[in-house]
C-alpha cells in the first residue's frame, strides 16, 4: 500500500496518462496540467490509460519519489471522469480510498471530487 502524508496537498489528475515516461515526463505532465512544479507542491496522482494502475509523484527535497501501484484484477472504477476539470485537490482520506481502490460513494464517504 501507498500511504500518503495527512498534511500535504493531494493532486488527482483526471486525465489517463501513459506510464512510458519516467520521473522526468511526468513532472512535465504535473506542469503542464496542474501548472504546478512537483518540487514546489505537494503529490500528485495519475492513472494510466487502461485504469489499472496508479502512480504517484512527489518531490521530498532530497529527489523525486515516483510509485507505481497496479491492480491484481478489474480496473479503477471510481477515478474521476474527464470533463470541465483537468485535476482535483482531493482530502488525504479521499486520496487514501482511492489507492486501496474503494468505490468512495459506497463507503459513505464525504462528497467526492472538489476542486
Amino acid at each position: 500500500m501507498i500511504s500518503l502524508p495527512s498534511k500535504v496537498p493531494i493532486i488527482v489528475v483526471h486525465h489517463p496518462v501513459s506510464f512510458g515516461c519516467g520521473i522526468d515526463g511526468m513532472r512535465g505532465l504535473c506542469i503542464k496540467i496542474v501548472k504546478k512544479d512537483p518540487m514546489d507542491f505537494g503529490y500528485f496522482l495519475f492513472i494510466n490509460k487502461g485504469h489499472n494502475q496508479l502512480r504517484v509523484l512527489w518531490y521530498d527535497g532530497q529527489g523525486f519519489y515516483l510509485c507505481t501501484k497496479r491492480l491484481s484484477k478489474g480496473r479503477y472504477s471510481n477515478w474521476p471522469k474527464v470533463g470541465e476539470n483537468l485535476f482535483s485537490t482531493v482530502a488525504y482520506f479521499q486520496a487514501q480510498g482511492l489507492l486501496a481502490g474503494h468505490i468512495l460513494e459506497d463507503k459513505g464517504y464525504l462528497p467526492l471530487w472538489n476542486s
